[in-house]
């Protein structure tokens, strides 16, 4: 189940609120994780050629997955499957900016009308 709290302050990276997190942030990008992914409607193991992530270009999310025999991360191939796969092929990352939930935007997410910060 995708969850986006972080139980321990330490854990919750902001740039510089100490109130919330632990300020440990120097830019406010990060790589998009799986739980991020599952807002654009995205699963693993489904291709999905719909939403926002689909670029027709492979990506790694940082996200780990269980494996009896190597260390898996998740990967979005440029199918629109998101699969786990060993860190063993050259690929992209994909950045996220995390913004307050009274940001303005406009657009509906779409590739011909994509969110804008206004």
């Amino acid at each position: 189940m995708p969850t986006f709290l972080c139980a321990q302050k330490n854990d919750r990276f902001t740039v510089n609120d100490v109130s919330v997190g632990n300020a440990a942030l120097e830019k406010p990008v990060v790589l998009i994780t799986m739980d991020e992914a599952s807002l654009a409607e995205q699963a693993l193991i489904t291709a999905n050629t719909t939403n926002y992530l689909y670029t027709n270009q492979s990506f790694w999310s940082p996200s780990p997955f269980a494996s009896a025999v190597y260390a898996t991360v998740l990967y979005m191939e440029s199918t629109g499957y998101c699969l786990n796969n060993r860190v063993h092929i050259a690929s992209g990352l994909r950045p996220v900016i995390n913004l307050n939930s009274n940001t303005q935007v406009t657009g509906d997410g779409s590739a011909a009308s994509p969110f804008k910060v206004i």
